[in-house]
């Protein structure tokens, strides 16, 4: 049951992708980035929480966009924030940075302050508060700390100076095309991000670009102890709206050139991973992120992704059968 209910989790994830990024441009804009995504990462690995805190992820980015409806799509788009950080405490990290970096911000930069982000923000913010409020009074917070950060901090030896350095590395020098591809996209957020605050062009988008940029970049902090792919897709799940945002606004705008070559590099992207589409239904796999042909242009990557491939299966206790996935 557990199994089947993330499958549906991360099916919902798609689907709003679809539906957030066609609000933002087109139907054909939303169907190719939504098959960027699908093909990164095509069907859910663990019956982990990432994938119910990634669905509540873009549940939040698809609501933020609808201001014409008042305050209550702003108000449950923070309950999901919420509901994203219960799913996967340790979402409290790139959470966290969002809000605060968006709030900083737009002290300091007009042009992106919007009323229904803030109503987000504070919501997230006192449901969080309420819920550490509850676990100090009921005597649970240092076990909650223990079993949420503990973990990472003393048995793995992670630390802020060892883990941002370990993940620089790996965003600068991807060891797999698929992690490849979030390095990719971060550098198109951060490209959205200083578009929104600094464009000449006036947009009323801006605002909700810049958030959902930030929301992006700092998922990647959810990999920082195992950098693996359905980690990012989950945390990192607003980069692909990120993405969208910056196609359908310079389209809008008559930036045609940016909008074509944005589009260029999201199809040829999304061929390239189609090329590893007959291992992964043919059931050769134990996850989606590992086949990458063996041709001369995938050789390094596609020996490590074998190698790591075998590691996962020596190493885990669950294997899936075969023909299940035949």
């Amino acid at each position: 049951m557990l199994f089947r209910s993330t499958v549906a989790t991360y099916a919902g994830t798609m689907l709003l992708l679809f539906l957030t990024v066609e609000r933002l441009g087109s139907t054909s804009l939303a169907a190719l980035v939504t098959t960027l995504a699908l093909l990164v990462h095509p069907y859910s690995v663990y019956p982990w929480g990432d994938y119910f805190a990634g669905c509540a992820l873009m549940a939040s980015c698809y609501l933020l966009l609808q201001r014409d409806r008042g305050i209550a799509p702003a108000v449950w788009a923070g309950v999901l924030l919420f509901f994203a950080f219960l799913f996967r405490n340790t979402y409290l990290v790139n959470l966290g940075v969002a809000a605060a970096v968006y709030v900083l911000a737009s002290l300091e930069f007009p042009r992106i302050r919007d009323r229904g982000l803030f109503i987000a923000v504070i919501a997230f913010a006192l449901l969080s508060a309420g819920y550490f409020g509850m676990l100090t009074l009921q005597g649970k917070f240092d076990p909650w700390y223990v079993q949420n950060f503990g973990a990472a901090t003393t048995a793995y030896g992670v630390n802020a100076s060892n883990a941002g350095l370990a993940l620089i590395y790996r965003i600068l020098y991807p060891e797999i095309f698929a992690t490849g591809v979030f390095s990719g996209l971060l550098v198109v957020a951060v490209y959205a991000a200083f578009s929104a605050v600094f464009s000449r062009q006036p947009d009323e988008r801006a605002p909700y670009v810049f958030f959902v940029s930030v929301l992006g970049a700092t998922g990647f902090a959810q990999a920082a102890m195992i950098y693996e792919v359905f980690r990012l897709q989950n945390s990192c799940a607003p980069l692909f709206v990120a993405v969208g945002c910056v196609i359908a606004s310079s389209e809008r705008v008559g930036a045609l050139q940016l909008a074509k070559a944005m589009r260029w590099a999201v199809g040829i992207t999304t061929i390239v991973l189609l090329l590893r589409v007959p291992s992964v239904l043919g059931g050769q796999t134990f996850s989606s992120w590992q086949p990458i042909l063996a041709s001369p242009v995938f050789g390094k990557w596609g020996a490590y992704e074998r190698a790591t491939e075998s590691s996962i299966l020596a190493n885990h206790s669950y294997q899936p059968d075969r023909k299940s996935t035949r």
